[in-house]
């Protein structure tokens, strides 16, 4: 009986998705870039690709669009989902945006100072020009609790339970931890306020349905800067751009 040598077997369970390297589900970026647990940023043609994202308990690869999807055009979030099914570019989740702004702020002054300018810059003009469409979406029921869902209508859907109806207000001043945690990752307000500041020049204001709606409300969350950070979600006209992203795990 034939022995196979011990890498060609790694190479073929690489290969056909086997054992460790088995499918989660998880989409992949090209090339299926290797983890590392440090932050760094690469200019590559077509997008940005940050490495040592932590996300969902683990450590991703996170490529940004250099491009607006579909050139720039305007599209409610169910649109968006059929426009980019079996599309590489998805819309980004909020957390997604959290945590890749938050990480750019950490290392504005770092080594990779050249490139976190270039990609805060292009949320700087999103945000300013736009408000820009997430794959998170509120719905806000007649009764408590409502429902936060993240990547909206893809294979990737999550949902929580929280209470989401309530007053509008600046997130610093506000106790807007639970809101925060939920839709953004994060709860502390210090931290989200200095984010948001740093990147829009705009301080950060949670926008939202403020009383029990008579029937069942759903707002796709927008992200956006009038003379406030904008996290809306009780946006009526729901025509917005996106930017792109594909979250991976890499290999």
């Amino acid at each position: 009986m034939a022995i196979i040598p011990q890498r060609n077997l790694e190479d073929l369970a690489r290969e056909f998705g086997l054992g460790k390297y088995a499918s989660s589900g998880t989409q992949h970026s090209i090339d299926d870039p290797p983890i590392s647990g440090e932050f760094a940023i690469e200019n590559l043609h077509d997008r940005y690709r940050l490495q040592g994202i932590p996300y969902n308990g683990e450590i991703y690869v996170v490529d940004w669009s250099k491009k607006l999807l579909d050139n720039g055009n305007k599209h409610t979030q169910e649109e968006w989902v059929q426009l980019l099914q079996n599309q590489e570019f998805q819309l980004p989740n909020t957390h997604i945006y959290h945590v890749t702004c938050s990480l750019l702020y950490q290392h504005k002054e770092g080594k990779h100072s050249k490139l976190v300018k270039k990609l805060s810059a292009l949320f700087r003009k999103d945000f300013k020009d736009n408000w820009m469409m997430t794959s998170t979406r509120v719905k806000y029921n007649q009764s408590d609790p409502d429902k936060v869902i993240h990547d909206f209508k893809t294979v990737n859907e999550t949902s929580v339970d929280a209470t989401f109806v309530g007053p509008d207000g600046y997130i610093v001043d506000n106790s807007f931890e639970d809101e925060m945690n939920v839709l953004l990752g994060a709860g502390d307000r210090d931290e989200i306020n200095s984010v948001y500041n740093w990147i829009s020049g705009k301080k950060p204001y949670l926008w939202r349905i403020n009383s029990r709606p008579s029937n069942t409300a759903e707002r796709a969350v927008v992200l956006g800067v009038n003379d406030r950070f904008i996290v809306g979600v009780d946006c009526i006209v729901n025509l917005r751009p996106a930017r792109g992203v594909v979250v991976s795990v890499g290999r």
